[in-house]
């Protein structure tokens, strides 16, 4: 067999559990967060690649999204908690820190004005979802312009890497299936959506999580017809996410003028 082949059907099996959004129950009566299902995903041309400040050949969701039904990916925080390598949560913030956020986006879109709403989303989540005080980790303030098909850039190449697997734990003396779990919430103005896989890294026997750099990009051209989700967000809400299990980015709205101010935090739960 083609070794190339080979490698792509070993990271398939890595790559085998099933991801699926979770709309948390307690974020019922407000505006549903969109939730949309691209069927699979096409890789940069080095051509896009240098018009768009991408790594050549990285992945990206095609751009042929369908509307899903929200009701069908309702569920409750346990359900997140007890299972966050297959699970992504989404929830909104408490109303008096959505209210907050609502008149900040009206008089400003400057992310220091908005360095005192981290802090207090921090304060909600970290006892509301159970993480352990001495994991926690807090991240900078991240400012995207409007219409970024996908954010991330690589700081080793200041490029985008397109869709693709946190590597937090390397640096940080953690396997991966015992890493910290990420929190996101958008401040707004603008919209922002999460993209993710329907298919992420499973636990397989006393396996660790180590990764090649190249095992989800492997799998992609193994398995193009991935389904990718796109979970766009309002202002006030936000997703809890294993982005070290997950195969993933984020990205603006097209439709925005307003550029997108987001929080990000890191911690382990309990178990």
């Amino acid at each position: 067999m083609n070794q190339g082949v080979e490698r792509s059907m070993d990271c398939a099996r890595l790559f085998s559990a099933s991801v699926k959004p979770v709309v948390l129950t307690h974020s019922k009566g407000l505006t549903a967060p969109t939730i949309e299902i691209s069927s699979g995903v096409e890789f940069c041309s080095g051509e896009y690649a240098s018009a768009n400040n991408y790594i050549p050949h990285v992945p990206v969701p095609l751009e042929d999204w369908k509307v899903c039904a929200t009701e069908d990916f309702s569920g409750d925080l346990n359900e997140v908690v007890n299972s966050p390598y297959t699970s992504v949560g989404i929830f909104a913030v408490p109303s008096p820190i959505r209210e907050e956020i609502e008149q900040l986006n009206k008089v400003t879109s400057d992310a220091d004005d908005y360095l005192h709403l981290a802090k207090t989303f921090a304060r909600y989540v970290v006892p509301h979802f159970h993480i352990v005080p001495q994991s926690f980790f807090s991240h900078a303030l991240v400012v995207n312009e409007p219409g970024e098909r996908t954010t991330t850039i690589d700081t080793r190449t200041m490029r985008r890497p397109g869709l693709h697997v946190d590597s937090w734990s390397d640096g940080e003396g953690e396997t991966r299936f015992a890493s910290k779990i990420r929190f996101n919430v958008n401040l707004g103005p603008g919209r922002r959506a999460f993209l993710f896989a329907s298919k992420g890294l499973a636990p397989l026997g006393d396996w660790d999580g180590s990764l090649e750099p190249d095992a989800y990009y492997n799998f992609l051209r193994f398995a193009p017809n991935t389904k990718i989700y796109r979970v766009t967000l309002d202002p006030g809400m936000a997703y809890i996410a294993a982005t070290e299990c997950l195969i993933h980015d984020a990205t603006t709205s097209m439709e925005s003028t307003r550029r997108c101010i987001s929080y990000q935090l890191r911690g382990r739960l309990y178990s």
